[in-house]
């Protein structure tokens, strides 16, 4: 007999009170908090898996459009802010490593950051920032996602800015805004004014 699968649950994506407190942890004119924030900024804006945003190179870091080769070698293209770019760029000239355009982007004090070194920055800017659940990459694209819904973006556009084959997977980000709408309908429902 097959075990029963428990429903998979929804984490919920960081609030705006965490976002701001991540973005404070990263505050400095350090080359390392230049880095921080510049990786922070890029995974709220674009969606990346941890692993995609590892592979960026310097080269990368200059494009205002990002060809991402994703799960199972798909492509896909994100787009980067002004607000990101200039972060990128501010992190790449204080940066003291000797880079080239095809160097990795992120880099550490003692140079080039594995994929698990770049997941342990992450985990030391939710300390520095104080939060109460250790911070995960993938809290960055859930928030993503979640933040995109309830600013109206459509579910195909969606689903194509995070290299997704089908819906299934969005369809945790649409409890999360679902969750945001019965909360917000018990806050205001007409009959609670009557």
């Amino acid at each position: 007999v097959e075990k029963p699968k428990a429903p998979p649950k929804v984490k919920p994506a960081l609030t705006p009170d965490e976002v701001e407190q991540i973005l404070r942890a990263c505050e400095g004119k350090h080359w390392l908090r230049l880095r921080d924030k510049a990786l922070c900024l890029l995974l709220l804006d674009t969606g990346l898996r941890i692993h995609e945003a590892h592979r960026l190179t310097v080269e990368d870091a200059k494009q205002e459009v990002l060809l991402i080769r994703g799960k199972g070698g798909k492509q896909r293209v994100v787009f980067l802010s002004a607000e990101v770019h200039l972060a990128l760029k501010r992190y790449l000239k204080a940066c003291p490593a000797p880079l080239q355009d095809n160097s990795p982007l992120w880099q550490g004090a003692n140079g080039a950051l594995t994929l698990n070194g770049l997941k342990n920055v992450i985990k030391a800017i939710g300390r520095r920032a104080g939060l109460k659940r250790p911070l995960g990459a993938h809290a960055f694209r859930r928030t993503f996602a979640t933040w995109s819904l309830r600013n109206g973006i459509d579910l195909e556009h969606l689903r194509q800015l995070m290299g997704h084959s089908d819906y299934s997977v969005l369809r945790q980000y649409l409890a999360l805004v679902e969750a945001d709408l019965k909360q917000a309908h018990q806050q205001h429902s007409p009959l609670n004014n009557l």
